[in-house]
């Protein structure tokens, strides 16, 4: 776990299990159930291992194109990007659909998950590259799709976090 002194609204889970914060959005969150959202979302990545499994896949296409072709080249390169991409959405989707099912079972709003995607999507302005070039499924299709799935979430017990947290972000300073 590490958090970064960097003022965009962001968090990624890397390979080694190992999951970076930017304080930004620490200092965006109205509360730690809406970090707590983004939290179990980058752990369902180092769970489902989609770093790993990207760099792997990508490998793999390269060699494969490389095979065909007998030079990567500048073709094979485009086609292993465009390829991840979609390969990258279906991780992130992923990582939702797990992570609300986390928050779920930890007895945490997984509405404080909606609040944050609906922040990062107010920040992006509509300058998110078209759905087919994201590496991400665009904001307005997650919040749907999450807000779909919590109304299918069994009715369990809720509880808020015992977190002060305008102490947590007062010691990011601003």
């Amino acid at each position: 776990w590490h958090v970064v002194r960097d003022p965009t609204l962001n968090a990624f889970a890397i390979p080694g299990g190992i999951v970076v914060v930017h304080s930004g959005l620490m200092l965006a969150a109205d509360g730690a159930d809406e970090l707590a959202g983004v939290i179990a979302h980058e752990i369902e990545h180092v769970e489902q291992r989609h770093s790993l499994r990207a760099m792997l896949r990508e490998a793999g296409l390269r060699l494969a194109v490389a095979a065909v072709i007998g030079d990567f080249g500048i073709a094979g390169s485009a086609a292993g990007q465009l390829s991840s991409l979609s390969f990258s959405r279906d991780s992130e989707r992923e990582a939702d659909e797990l992570g609300l099912q986390r928050l779920a079972r930890a007895g945490i709003d997984p509405d404080g998950m909606l609040r944050l995607f609906a922040k990062l999507d107010a920040e992006s302005k509509g300058q998110a590259p078209p759905a087919w070039l994201a590496s991400h499924p665009t904001t307005p299709e997650r919040i749907a799709r999450l807000r779909e799935r919590i109304g299918q979430l069994p009715s369990t017990p809720r509880r808020p976090l015992a977190i002060d947290w305008p102490a947590v972000q007062s010691s990011l300073g601003s």
